[in-house]
């Protein structure tokens, strides 16, 4: 990561397009579960371009639900570092990105509330276990999609030593239908869905200019091979 101001998402994502030898392949696959781990062995930030201190890894993945009239729905999942206080905590959001109200309702129940923004209503939780922060640091976020009396519950968690998980949302959204995450260049004409773990500002279209780091990224998803298609 060279030294810029990053006005967009910096990081690692699957759009289910793959370019290989000059040749261009679309795929599509559903899945329950993503896991982003994180690595970060050095990290600092400077003022120069973003008056800010914090940074956020976000987990960013697409739910589909599936009905009469189905649903698209966008997770994140964070990681949000301040480096001013030396501390760390994490948050998540729920955004409806269908076509074409991307307006969320009351349909949706977690430990948090829905909140505007740029006249878009939005789910959002702060978690409020906070952590002291020091390097080298490894985060697992994980995004993983259950039931809940017929409806789809969204879990947010994360891991600190990869074998214990914390879950601080769990958010049912009562719209019935077959649901799953899902990546795809293709749903409708105006929608598609990928994943990513990317890096950002603490949010609100926020920026942050990374001075130095010494990092690693790896996204992973939970594998049913019925569920491939390529």
């Amino acid at each position: 990561i060279s030294n810029y101001p990053m006005f967009l998402p910096y990081g690692i994502s699957d759009f289910g397009i793959l370019f290989n030898n000059s040749n261009i392949y679309i795929y599509s696959y559903n899945t329950t579960e993503f896991i982003g781990e994180i690595n970060i062995n050095n990290l600092q930030l400077s003022n120069e371009y973003c008056n800010t201190n914090s940074i956020t890894f976000q987990l960013n993945t697409f739910l589909l639900i599936n009905s009469n009239n189905p649903q698209l729905y966008f997770l994140q999942n964070v990681l949000e570092l301040n480096l001013s206080s030396n501390t760390y905590f994490f948050a998540d959001n729920i955004w409806n990105s269908t076509y074409p109200s991307y307006n969320l309702s009351n349909d949706v129940f977690g430990n948090g509330e829905l909140a505007q923004y740029q006249n878009r209503y939005f789910y959002g939780y702060v978690d409020n276990k906070i952590y002291n922060l020091s390097f080298p640091l490894t985060v697992y976020l994980i995004t993983n999609i259950t039931e809940n009396n017929s409806y789809p519950e969204v879990q947010f968690g994360y891991s600190l030593n990869g074998e214990n998980i914390i879950w601080y949302d769990n958010v049912t959204i009562e719209v019935p239908g077959n649901y799953y995450m899902i990546v795809s260049p293709y749903i409708s004409p105006n929608e598609f869905a990928s994943a990513s773990l990317v890096i950002g500002g603490p949010g609100y279209g926020s920026c942050v200019y990374i001075n130095n780091v010494n990092l690693n990224l790896s996204l992973y998803f939970l594998y049913n091979y019925n569920n491939i298609d390529l």
